[in-house]
Order: C-alpha cells, then structure tokens, then sequence
C-alpha cells in the first residue's frame, strides 16, 4: 500500500508543487474563502440534496441515500432522548437539519454556522419550515444560548475546522441539559507524526489543505479533550471503511482530470487554488485510510452533570 501513496504523490507531483502547497496557512479567512468558491462544485460534483459529507455505505456500494446515514442515527437519538430543543453547529447548507426537521415537526432545531455562503442555501430551506431557524455564529462562541438550553447537539464533518475543539466542547456542555448528547461525526488523523514515513506526512497535511483543516486532530486526543471538559463517552462507531465507496467516487474524479495532462494543467489555472486544491484530497483519501493514517469515526458524548 506504501507503493500506492508513492505513486500518487509523485502523479500529483507532476501537477503541483506539492510542497509549497503543503505550507499553505489554513485559518478562519481561508475556510470561509473555500466554502464560498466550492459553493457551486459541491452542488456539481458530489450532491444537490445540501449535503456536504460523506455517504456511509454499508454494503461497500455507494448510493446516494447512504447521505443520509449520518441523519437518521442523530435521528435515532432525538427521539430516545425525547429532544425538544436541538441546535446543530456547523449547519452548513441546512441539508442535516432541514431532513430532520422534516422528521420531527414538533422538536426545534437550531442550525449554526459562520460561513454566509453556505447560510444562504440553509436559509432557503429554513424558509419553508416553521421548526428550523438559522443563525450566523461562530461554534467556538455559543454565548447566544441559554444554559441547559438544548437535548441534543449533533455536528457533521465541520469540527475538523476547529482552531481549538476543547473550546467547543466546553461551550457545547454548558448549553446542554443534563443527559444531553453531543453527537459527532467527523476525520481523524490516527498515527502521530512521529510514527508517519516522510510521504505520509506529505499525503496527509495535503489532504488537509484540500479540504481546508489546519491540522486533524487524533481521536484519543479528541477523547481526552471531551472527558478533561466533563463528557462521558457514550459511544464510538469506526465508519471508516464505509466512507471509502464515497471517497473512491472522488478518487475517480481526481484520476479522470490528471489523465487530461496538458489540458488539465491549463484548465487548472483558471480557476482558484482553493477549488484546486480538492484534488489533492480527493485523490489521496482513500489510500491514506486504508493505511490507517486517517480515520472517520462516529462518537456521542453524554452530559451527565
């Protein structure tokens, strides 16, 4: 598998500077430039139903109702805790809290982000709904809300964006009733940079500047963090090998546009680094999770104070 992630960057190599890209700073300003410029390309290129994650494909073939993996279980949660009061962070296009709102006409939900590109389309969608408001704000930040003010808050794929997650999950504890969950789905990095070969390192800081995170976090770390602010774990699902029938539709992607050599090379500079730069990822992802230098994992946390 080694062999793999060596031809890969060496293709890659062939079409970027790889590492010049991989000292490219990922900060506030940056993510909200890339969800604005992959506002059109993620509508193209992965869905149109307002999703922005990953399918989990349980029969290793990707569908696209496997989009809706990630909802129902949060489902699934809402209803045991007979939720009345739900906010989801990081709510992006309103894809996740538009379903479940949809399911739940009589629990409210809250849909958070700071990106006004991606608010636009949730608000569309709030619209036509008496049960889902939008807000702009900062997940890093949830001053706004009252303490023990929610049954459950989920995030999907957005507290990789983090600059600093035990911060979020401190805010998210005070806002949560007492047996409130906090469900999560998202990427982890899970070798240390110590325990990573040289190409490694390389393939996973340009998978992080393709999908615009400044740096994954490990998993235990993210374990630590939750337990040090006052969460018990609850549970913890390995997704990983399910994501990657999703990964592998990008990774065909990417491979279709180096074919193009020349003309891919020239269309390339048409277009923002930003856009780009979802090739680096796209065509990495999959290797990098089969090698176990990645991972996708599901983990809901439990207020018990």
């Amino acid at each position: 598998m080694g062999n793999e992630l060596i031809y890969k960057l060496n293709k890659l190599g062939q079409f970027f500077n790889l590492e010049k890209v991989a000292t490219q700073k990922v900060d506030q300003s940056y993510i909200e430039a890339y969800y604005w410029i992959n506002k059109i390309p993620y509508s193209l290129f992965h869905n149109k139903k307002g999703f922005v994650h990953m399918g989990v494909s349980v029969d290793g073939i990707y569908k696209e109702e496997d989009l809706f993996y990630q909802v129902k279980m949060i489902d699934k949660a809402v209803k045991s805790a007979g939720a009345q009061k739900v906010l989801e962070i990081a709510t992006g296009r309103g894809g996740n809290a538009t379903w479940l709102a949809s399911a739940n006409p009589h629990v409210d939900f809250i849909g958070l982000d700071i990106s006004e590109s991606q608010l636009t389309f949730a608000r569309k969608k709030a619209f036509r709904l008496n049960n889902y408001t939008v807000l702009a704000g900062d997940f890093h930040d949830l001053s706004s809300f009252e303490p023990e003010s929610f049954d459950v808050v989920f995030i999907i794929e957005a507290l990789c964006h983090s600059s600093d997650t035990k911060k979020v999950l401190k805010e998210v504890l005070r806002i949560l009733k007492k047996g409130g969950l906090f469900s999560i789905y998202d990427g982890y990095r899970e070798k240390q940079d110590e325990q990573m070969s040289k190409e490694e390192l390389l393939a996973a800081r340009l998978l992080e500047v393709g999908v615009a995170v400044e740096h994954f976090e490990l998993h235990s770390e993210f374990l630590d963090s939750a337990k040090q602010v006052g969460f018990t774990v609850e549970n913890i699902g390995d997704l990983s090998d399910l994501v990657l029938p999703t990964m592998q539709r990008f990774e065909k992607q990417a491979g279709r546009f180096l074919k193009l050599g020349s003309i891919a090379r020239f269309l390339m500079k048409l277009v923002p680094n930003k856009f780009v730069y979802n090739i680096l990822s796209g065509y990495l992802f999959t290797t990098l999770i089969r090698e176990r230098v990645f991972s996708y994992k599901y983990t809901l946390l439990k207020k018990l104070l």
